[in-house]
């Protein structure tokens, strides 16, 4: 064939497929920016009015025990800003990917107000969270959210163990996201970051075989909690006391986000509570767990570098009867 002829299909294909590369990133990043103006416009404002135009009418909400529908938002957004008039969501991560958009949001407020009953305490709370979104037509349609509640409650007295937290755990402006900052990452890698952190839940934690860390993660893991020695030793020395205390846990990712050098991932977790007195500080109750979780995975050239975790600790203590169930 002549070369004219070949260069001419070659640049001709190029052009037809960047147009619809740029396409989807353009909306990749639309998506992010309607969820950043959302928790500017109306979380942090308050501005129950103004949900209407970032949310649909019908706005299904999987978070267990809140109800669907836009009046639902409406009314708990005016419910939390009476109760916390300097409530803050602060966004620190973000990433999009096919309709949805996944944020590690950390809330911080005071209360100067009534909250479910709750007196005014003037407890200022820090509770990590992290959200998902589905988009549709423009607009957010679906949501789920992992929120650490036992903090929450701990920190306005309702449980005990908590103090209020401390104004230092307030993100700094610089910490927080704001606009969109476009990734670079290509579909190659997000498939190969994917990929790892599914056999981190598949070949580590379900099967409970440490030694498969060795090759998912690098030696200088870092993982964002506080319960945890560093590295890559502190994870293998950690995790089997959660296997001693929950022989048959299993993590199953809902919804998993990959974008840039960052995954995030929604889990549901089963069990049995069997053992662990270590852990937990009380017998084994044989109840079955039942609860949701959240990562996100920072990674580098295929390999867990850093995690940040959220789990719904509230649901999981009141399973195994550490604390009453919330009234």
């Amino acid at each position: 064939m002549n070369r004219l002829i070949v260069f001419v299909l070659v640049f001709a294909s190029l052009i037809a497929v960047a147009p619809s590369a740029f396409a989807q990133e353009d909306a990749l990043n639309a998506n992010k920016e309607l969820v950043l103006d959302f928790v500017a416009n109306v979380l942090n404002t308050g501005d129950a009015s103004a949900a209407s135009d970032y949310v649909t009418p019908e706005y299904i909400q999987n978070v267990p025990g809140t109800p669907s529908g836009i009046e639902a938002l409406q009314f708990s957004i005016t419910l939390l800003h009476s109760a916390f008039p300097d409530l803050r969501y602060s966004v620190l991560q973000i990433g999009a990917q096919d309709d949805l958009v996944a944020a590690r949001i950390f809330i911080t407020g005071t209360q100067d107000g009534e909250f479910m009953g709750i007196p005014a305490s003037g407890n200022l709370v820090a509770a990590a969270s992290v959200n998902f979104w589905r988009v549709e037509d423009g607009l957010l349609a679906e949501h789920w959210e992992v929120l650490d509640g036992l903090a929450f409650m701990q920190q306005l007295g309702v449980v005990p163990g908590g103090t209020p937290a401390d104004s230092s755990l307030i993100p700094s402006e610089d910490a927080v996201i704001s606009e969109v900052i476009p990734t670079d990452a290509d579909g190659e890698t997000l498939a190969a970051n994917t990929a790892t952190v599914e056999a981190f839940f598949d070949d580590v934690v379900n099967t409970q075989d440490l030694d498969a860390v060795d090759t998912l993660m690098v030696e200088d893991f870092v993982w964002n909690s506080l319960f945890v020695a560093p590295g890559r030793d502190g994870f293998k020395q950690f995790y089997p006391v959660i296997f001693e205390a929950f022989p048959d846990v299993e993590r199953t990712p809902e919804l998993i986000v990959a974008d840039g050098d960052l995954v995030f991932v929604l889990n549901t977790i089963v069990g049995t509570h069997q053992g662990g007195e270590q852990l937990y500080g009380i017998p084994p109750t044989g109840n079955p767990i039942n609860y949701l979780s959240a990562d996100t995975f920072r990674l580098e050239e295929g390999k867990i570098v850093e995690l940040w975790d959220v789990a719904d600790y509230l649901t999981l203590f009141t399973q195994i009867g550490l604390i009453p169930p919330m009234q």
